[in-house]
């Protein structure tokens, strides 16, 4: 009987233990799962998610959320319409050199970036304003007729008189900057460029010269 009983016990110790065993290993179990649940990147939903905030930002100007400009090479954050604003003010003040509207930012605001926010007529007029700016004063040539004034450059120095418009293809003199006036002085000439009409009077002596003509 005694031996009986004690076969009894052991099965019953050596359930308990398979048991302790099971719960042991299913605790393991869960254990691992919720780690690697922890450590997996989280799956994408239905619902709007933060990457949907990514697309706008909040402009400095008018301290609203608005859609990035990328018009700028800084750190500064500032919508389209804001930053149009800006240049065109810039440029009624006659200002080319047009940088970043936040306070001590350099950061330069190229034509080509406010194109599809700006008038065309403008992006023209800032544009050649730039490339004026780029010539030197010294080869820097306005036409004198009215109506055209367009820029150009002057490559061959003093050595150039007579010159005709590439655009208004009507004649000027380079050297001194108004219409043609060959076998007419520099000062009669300048008195039709203000008068409209010729200066029939005797000229003074010391009258200045077209060094050219």
């Amino acid at each position: 009987m005694e031996t009986t009983m004690t076969s009894i016990m052991a099965i019953f110790d050596e359930a308990l233990s398979l048991t302790d065993h099971y719960t042991y290993a299913d605790e393991a179990f869960q254990i691992q799962k919720a780690l690697h649940a922890s450590l997996s990147p989280p799956q994408s939903q239905n619902h709007p998610s933060s990457s949907s905030s990514s697309q706008t930002i909040f402009c400095e100007i008018c301290t609203e959320e608005k859609p990035p400009s990328n018009m700028l090479d800084c750190r500064h954050s500032f919508c389209a319409a804001c930053v149009s604003k800006h240049v065109e003010y810039k440029l009624r003040d006659n200002v080319i050199a047009i940088s970043c509207p936040a306070p001590g930012c350099a950061s330069a605001i190229q034509p080509h970036a406010l194109r599809p926010h700006l008038a065309a007529e403008v992006v023209e007029r800032w544009e050649e304003a730039v490339a004026e700016s780029a010539i030197h004063a010294s080869q820097r040539v306005r036409c004198p007729h009215a109506g055209c004034e367009e820029v150009m450059v002057n490559e061959g120095g003093d050595e150039v008189a007579e010159c005709e418009c590439p655009w208004c293809h009507r004649l000027f003199c380079a050297r001194c900057g108004v219409t043609w006036h060959q076998g007419v002085n520099l000062s009669s000439a300048m008195y039709v460029e203000r008068t409209g009409t010729m200066h029939t009077g005797t000229l003074a002596k010391n009258s200045v010269k077209c060094l050219f003509v």
